[in-house]
């Protein structure tokens, strides 16, 4: 039982240096990358406004109900302002033919949605030299065959690769965790590279948990009483080398009387 306690004190002791070993580098991850200036944060929203109105544009021209086909394709124009690694992330999707990310726009039109109008809400900066933007959207329903009645409010994350800015990712109708753009985006953005592995500081060893080790009792028992005969007829053995019984064949000298001194 003490020895139970103890590992699980030691393990609680090992989760803990853990977590203020990650509560550390996530400190120097903020630190890491500077915040964008009030320039480089006019430069990210020109990009999501050039975004958000290639989407709106995709239907224009289009009839009351608009070509689901035709929407799609110029969609696709929106793809040189989304992150390099957002597309890689969206191809795989497609190959597995399970698309998830809200930014495949072109093909969330074919059967579901597409933006009709926005507003811009509040901005944030986020990790990583990222800025947040909050935009109210209103969206084209495929199947209803109508635009929403009601705005809905998304967030998009835009950061910089190469010095351009572009849109990396969003969040319909809820936001981004600091902790989740630090751990699910890592080298995404400049200034957030994988240094080289001899640059990296060897991560300290943790401290051996000691396991407690179970011993049943009776299994103890059974193997003293297995072992005792085994003692016994090793002991009898020895006996029998340091005393041989004498032959029956052979006879022993006979002693005459003992003399008394004169």
């Amino acid at each position: 039982m003490k020895r139970s306690l103890s590992s699980i004190v030691s393990s609680l002791a090992l989760l803990g240096l853990c977590a203020m070993m990650a509560g550390s580098a996530w400190a120097q991850d903020e630190r890491a990358v500077a915040e964008p200036t009030p320039e480089e944060y006019a430069e990210a929203k020109a990009v999501l406004t050039d975004y958000l109105d290639t989407l709106v544009k995709a239907s224009k021209g289009q009839p009351r109900k608009p070509k689901v086909a035709e929407v799609s394709k110029k969609l696709m124009g929106a793809k040189r302002l989304i992150h390099p690694k957002t597309l890689e992330v969206i191809a795989d999707q497609e190959k597995r033919k399970v698309v998830a990310s809200p930014l495949a726009v072109w093909h969330h039109a074919k059967a579901d949605y597409w933006l009709t109008s926005y507003e811009f809400g509040s901005s944030q900066n986020g990790p990583l030299g990222t800025i947040l933007f909050e935009v109210k959207e209103k969206n084209w329903r495929v199947q209803e065959g109508g635009e929403d009645g009601e705005y809905e409010t998304s967030n998009y994350m835009l950061g910089r690769q190469k010095g351009k800015w572009y849109v990396a990712d969003k969040r319909r109708n809820g936001t981004f965790l600091k902790s989740a753009i630090l751990l699910g985006y890592r080298g995404y953005f400049d200034g957030d590279e994988k240094k080289p592995e001899a640059e990296q500081p060897a991560a300290p060893a943790a401290a051996p948990v000691p396991v407690p080790v179970f011993v049943d009792p009776s299994t103890v028992k059974d193997a003293q009483e297995n072992a005792a005969p085994e003692v016994k007829e090793s002991e009898k053995g020895a006996k029998d080398e340091a005393a041989p019984e004498p032959d029956a064949g052979e006879q022993q000298p006979k002693r005459g009387p003992l003399r008394k001194g004169n």
